[in-house]
């Protein structure tokens, strides 16, 4: 069994990926994401449809495998919800040694609603791990958490803004992998000119931590 996993893993707040209303538009611009030839990728704010679905996983992302929610899109589920898929990752022949992946999509419009399904999803993840269904060493967290870490928490007193449990939760067991590069103060949303954030995150835990070559800057 290999000790080391070979993983090009992207993950994108694709922002309505159906509601363009140029279907030349969204042909190229998924079909450039399938040419960066990634081993994994997640995207959030999807808005699919059971309809529409079918094309855009079998003509255009052509992917191995994959599982889809309205918000959401990971591989090999465990569990799942329209802002969550929580995936287990593994070779048939046991290559090397299974690691998960957690998609999530956080409210982005109420305070109170995002407090509340981070608190959940944090009860969660604990739960599962008291089972041994998922190890945090081996986990990978990312997506659009839609609060800013550095602005609402460090230099503001936001923690309304999310949950303090989640928080602690992130920052005593998992790396912020845009920190590998120094990039973890670099935009990830951008609103006309004026509104930059940094919304969107990818941590991983310790073993995965120790897996990491290389970060690339977020496009926006």
């Amino acid at each position: 069994m290999k000790s080391k996993i070979n993983l090009h893993y992207a993950s994108l707040n694709c922002n309505s990926l159906v509601k363009t209303g140029s279907s030349s538009i969204q042909s190229s611009y998924i079909r450039h994401l399938r040419l960066q030839q990634f081993n994994i990728l997640s995207l959030q704010e999807t808005n699919t449809s059971d309809s529409n679905i079918p094309s855009i996983d079998m003509q255009l992302l052509q992917p191995l495998q994959s599982f889809w929610t309205k918000y959401c899109v990971d591989t090999d589920n465990i569990y799942a919800s329209d802002r969550i898929l929580l995936c287990k990752v593994s070779h048939p022949h046991g290559f090397y040694e299974p690691y998960y992946i957690l998609n999530l999509y956080a409210p982005a419009s109420s305070n109170v609603e995002r407090r509340t399904f981070l608190d959940s999803l944090y009860s969660m993840l604990f739960q599962l791990s008291t089972t041994d269904t998922i190890s945090f060493h081996r986990l990978l967290i990312s997506g659009d958490f839609n609060y800013d870490y550095g602005r609402d928490i460090l230099r503001n007193n936001r923690a309304y803004k999310t949950s303090t449990d989640w928080v602690s939760f992130l920052l005593e067991l998992f790396y912020n992998c845009m920190s590998f590069n120094d990039l973890d103060s670099v935009s990830t949303f951008q609103r006309n000119i004026s509104i930059r954030s940094v919304i969107d995150y990818i941590y991983a835990g310790s073993t995965l931590q120790h897996m990491i070559t290389d970060v690339v800057p977020p496009i926006i």
